[in-house]
């Protein structure tokens, strides 16, 4: 009987788990360089830092900024793949 009311209870959560989560969108992916999201992270002066599949991305709560690998400039990116975001204290 036991086993039966958790089966019960597993199925209606499966059913219902996609009506109850938060649907939208932020801000529309044209201002990022791509609009395949991979971290997120607040640095202590409030800006928004974007991990994509192509770049590095800043809002500062007015624009957008891209950061990306440029072939002549040594302090870009070494790789357009950004896949984690570490933010400290600093």
């Amino acid at each position: 009987m036991k086993q039966s009311f958790l089966i019960l209870i597993f199925f209606f959560a499966i059913q219902f788990v996609p009506t109850m989560s938060q649907t939208g969108h932020f801000i529309s992916a044209d201002r990022f360089s791509n609009s395949i999201i991979t971290d997120l992270c607040q640095d202590k002066y409030g800006n928004i830092w974007i991990a994509t599949d192509y770049g590095l991305n800043k809002f500062d709560g007015y624009e957008f900024t891209s950061y990306l690998h440029e072939v002549n400039e040594e302090n870009s990116l070494c790789n357009n793949a950004v896949v984690d975001l570490l933010c400290d204290r600093e």
